[in-house]
């Protein structure tokens, strides 16, 4: 980095701490830090270095290795839905509970939503859901009108850009000029149009009259703002919509005698029952084709630069899953995997509140299960489940042994809560894997569990039980 001791030193404390977890399975940051300062001074130099540190090994000791090879993905997600064997209530949550409370463990206050709070803005927003953060909302040019540079939009960063895309309501009668001075001030091209249009909650923000119909509206005593419809384009395998908007420049004091003007494109894709209508379950990559198609006609054509909007009903989980698979659709052709976890948890920091359940982060999984395996007709080659190993690896750096397995095994017996076929867990890289079975025998339960590792036999993660 610049001086080499801020981010420098915030980097070889993370990774020496994250080598000594794995060695040893216990870390002392403070010592540590002592201990490199004594060699150059001033490694992690603020305060906020310093406290980002500790929360990224939390999130690296809680989460483990995200990051998933595609051959390996189906068994992960497998893995997801098992009962979590380190958690010593009755009814262990499932791995996906834990890792779905991780993605949205933090809470916002309510001064990040300062703006979006204000009186003047509030009617600005279709439900106090969802909303706008400060540190990633879109900035309007404002004029000297309070709350003027304020629209319910976020920035969310794509694969290849940190403001790939912009996550938006769907604007509102009273949000329509704004919503279009957005699309103009950050030079977007293309819009994705997820929510229903219908006369009464989201309107058309177009003429839909007929073809060169338009709006337009006033934006100051000189300037006027026109969006005209220029094409409707309604096949089997595209709904999209041509736009031009007009930046008019008019005679002082007659608004009606445009001067000078300035047009633009803007290509609308309209998709209302997506994701929900998609069968096979890998047919949700279509849209997020066409549009990534869209998006190299434009870039190849050296048109646009800009970012693009994704627009649903609350600019909400919908609009995220769109931007979150595109992402990692590319990350799983770049990569060869996927860290659905981290886009997650991303997303909820730029819009709070964006994921409301996690049956909406486990689809993004399925469906880049779906995606990789041909809809299930393509399966990696299963696991060999002869050979029994001394316990198995969780999380990547916790060990559960055998005993503390039978125990919870006992647990599980008692209260009844065990289907035919329990999985405990499959963790991601390391690849052992656990089976429970049940088997009726006289009302009596049998309970048999299987163990299978590639893991060698000398990995220092193996070192360390945790009853």
């Amino acid at each position: 980095c610049s001086a080499g001791v801020g981010r420098t030193g915030c980097f070889i404390v993370l990774d020496s701490m994250m080598r000594q977890i794995e060695a040893r399975g216990d870390i002392n940051i403070f010592s540590y830090l002592k201990h490199i300062r004594s060699q150059r001074n001033h490694l992690v130099q603020t305060e906020e270095q310093y406290i980002f540190v500790h929360d990224a090994l939390i999130e690296a000791i809680e989460s483990g290795e995200t990051h998933i090879n595609k051959a390996n993905l189906p068994r992960y997600i497998h893995g997801l839905q098992c009962i979590d064997v380190t958690d010593e209530k009755h009814q262990p949550p499932k791995l996906l509970e834990k890792q779905f409370k991780l993605v949205i463990s933090h809470y916002p206050s309510k001064s990040e939503f300062s703006s979006a709070l204000k009186i003047c803005n509030q009617s600005k927003n279709r439900s106090s859901e969802f909303l706008a953060s400060d540190s990633s909302r879109v900035y309007l040019n404002s004029t000297e009108i309070d709350g003027s540079d304020y629209i319910n939009a976020s920035w969310l960063p794509g694969f290849f850009h940190i403001r790939e895309y912009i996550v938006s309501q769907h604007p509102s009668a009273a949000t329509i000029p704004t919503f279009w001075q957005m699309v103009w001030e950050q030079d977007v091209q293309l819009i994705v149009l997820l929510s229903s249009i219908d006369s009464q909650e989201c309107c058309s923000f177009w003429s839909t009259s007929e073809i060169h119909g338009s709006l337009q509206w006033e934006i100051n005593g000189y300037q006027r703002m026109k969006v005209t419809l220029l094409d409707d384009v309604d096949t089997a395998s595209k709904k999209a919509i041509r736009i031009s908007l007009e930046f008019i420049q008019c005679d002082v004091g007659n608004i009606q005698n445009g001067i000078a003007s300035i047009s633009r494109e803007v290509w609308i894709y309209y998709s209302p029952n997506w994701p929900q209508q998609c069968s096979p379950l890998s047919t949700v990559f279509d849209l997020i084709k066409s549009v990534d198609e869209e998006q190299n006609r434009l870039a190849a054509n050296a048109i646009s630069s800009g970012p693009t909007v994704i627009i649903d009903r609350f600019g909400s989980s919908q609009a995220a899953t769109f931007c979150s698979l595109k992402s990692l659709w590319h990350q799983l052709h770049f990569e060869g995997g996927v860290d659905v976890f981290q886009m997650a948890k991303l997303y909820h920091f730029c819009r709070p509140g964006i994921w409301r359940t996690q049956d909406e982060y486990l689809f993004m999984y399925c469906a880049l299960e779906a995606y990789v395996t041909n809809n299930g007709t393509t399966i990696p080659s299963p696991v060999d489940i002869d050979q029994w190993k001394n316990g198995f690896q969780l999380n990547g750096c916790v060990r559960v042994s055998r005993v503390y397995t039978d125990s919870v095994t006992r647990v599980l017996t008692e209260n009844g809560s065990m289907s035919d076929s329990c999985l405990l867990r499959i963790p991601p890289e390391g690849q052992e894997s656990a089976t429970l079975l049940r088997h009726h025998h006289h009302h009596h339960h049998h309970h048999h569990i299987h163990c299978s590792s590639t893991t060698p036999d000398d990995d220092p993660l193996m070192s360390t039980s945790t009853e």
